[in-house]
């Protein structure tokens, strides 16, 4: 307390200095028009311009709340839509197959010919090996290994990723494998020559290895070619995903993929 009062006295001409530099200050604005209407508008300007960062930090957070509980919504209206597209009577009811599962994506590759993400959901949140993945637009990719918290997925964009597609106009199967050029595009194969192909068809999942459910949307056809001894079509399909642009994913556990693959593994059908 000494010290303090010893701080005061050694200093007392300035903060009296001040002290009347305040007063004057006080003085000037309240009795002079013009200073006192620049006061208050340089007052208000920095009280709005205080008011609205705060206010653009609090809407900065609760976005990032909206937009985990809007994941949460789109899984779970994405879980209803599979099930009834796909249902199975079972004694007057329809069988719960799949199950989805929001996550965040907390890193992305997609400039390598084999490109990996990571989410932020793992074996604690019901996912496994070979699960796949979704995002609103379409496929995303396919679950390849799991930790506690965290999983990574084989994205579309590898090349070494097959995934088992059809033409949504004719019901054809053929094959979507990413030829490494450009993130925007993959390739679409065996689409046999007699059958009629335009550009803007769509090509979907077709749901044959049960990983992803039938008719999740992959992208439409952007070109093609066919030459006079080739079987099949050289096809380029525009992916309906953005992959530079992935925040947010929905993992699908297909609940009868075991029962699936065990019955067809006795016959050499995998």
């Amino acid at each position: 307390m000494k010290g303090f009062l010893a701080f005061l006295y050694r200093y007392r001409v300035f903060f009296f200095f001040v002290f009347l530099e305040l007063i004057s200050f006080w003085l000037l604005v309240s009795y002079n028009n013009y200073y006192n209407a620049f006061f208050f508008n340089s007052s208000n300007q920095l009280a709005g311009s205080i008011q609205t960062t705060t206010q653009n930090t609090i809407d900065y957070v609760d976005l990032m709340k909206a937009n985990e509980e809007l994941a949460i919504e789109n899984a779970n209206l994405r879980k209803r839509i599979f099930n009834l597209e796909s249902a199975i009577p079972t004694h007057g009811q329809y069988e719960d197959q799949f199950e989805v599962i929001p996550a965040k994506v907390v890193n992305n590759n997609f400039r390598r010919s084999a490109n990996y993400i990571t989410i932020n959901k793992g074996a604690s949140h019901g996912i496994s090996p070979e699960m796949g993945v979704l995002s609103t637009q379409g496929a995303v990719g396919i679950v390849k290994s799991v930790s506690r918290n965290y999983a990574t997925i084989t994205s579309l964009l590898h090349q070494n990723l097959m995934v088992s597609s059809e033409l949504k106009s004719t019901g054809t199967l053929c094959t979507t494998q990413w030829d490494a050029i450009s993130p925007r595009e993959s390739k679409v194969r065996f689409i046999p020559r007699h059958i009629p192909l335009r550009e803007g068809d769509t090509v979907v999942t077709s749901g044959f290895n049960a990983i992803f459910p039938p008719g999740v949307v992959i992208g439409v056809i952007e070109s093609f070619s066919l030459s006079d001894e080739s079987a099949f079509y050289d096809a380029t399909l525009e992916l309906e995903n953005d992959f530079t642009s992935l925040r947010y994913v929905n993992v699908v556990a297909n609940k009868q993929k075991t029962e699936k693959d065990s019955l067809e593994a006795q016959y050499g059908q995998n």
